[in-house]
């Protein structure tokens, strides 16, 4: 019985002492790249401002439907500069992605990285959809079709100056409106 006590005393002392001398595996972790940092704020002229949303995709993980976002954004864009990108993020995806595909994309195509703000939302209209963003662009001069500052939106009546330049009350100025119409 000392016996099998021992030689159970001394294999477990083997086995103890043979896995002591032996580094441990790390854990390997992933280290992301800090992406080039988008600006905080940005000055434009308002007049030349456009609009942009992306259509809603199914395809593809996080990464592949924010690819496309951009792809689609940068083509709609037709050149113009996308000063300020906001994009909204379903679920539980990893923002910082986000963040990492526009500095990539707007990098490799030269261009200025725009204000970035990434939302996270519980859910977007189309059920596999992870990402859907929003961009403000400024237009170059003369490649939107847009009034010139100096031309008013609306045209002014003539018989309404006309009403309005003898010093006539208003309720004349409003007959002489309606009567022009």
């Amino acid at each position: 019985m000392r016996r099998i006590w021992l030689l159970a005393l001394v294999g477990a002392l083997a086995v103890t002492l043979s896995s002591w001398g032996k580094k441990k595996k790390e854990e390997e972790t992933q280290v992301l790249q800090l992406p080039k940092d988008p600006p905080s704020a940005l000055t434009v002229e308002t007049r030349r401002l456009v609009f942009f949303v992306t259509p809603l995709s199914a395809k593809g993980l996080l990464s592949q439907q924010t690819r496309d976002a951009l792809k689609w954004l940068l083509h709609a864009t037709n050149g113009a500069a996308v000063v300020k990108l906001r994009a909204f993020v379903a679920g539980s995806g990893d923002l910082r992605r986000v963040r990492e595909l526009v500095s990539e994309t707007f990098t490799e195509h030269r261009m200025a990285l725009p204000v970035l703000s990434v939302v996270q939302v519980g859910a977007l209209p189309l059920e596999a959809a992870q990402v859907v963003m929003e961009a403000t662009a400024v237009a170059k001069p003369g490649a939107w079709p847009m009034p010139p500052p100096s031309t008013p939106r609306f045209p002014i009546r003539r018989p309404s100056l006309r009403c309005c330049s003898r010093n006539a009350s208003p309720a004349i100025a409003r007959a002489a409106l309606l009567r022009s119409q």
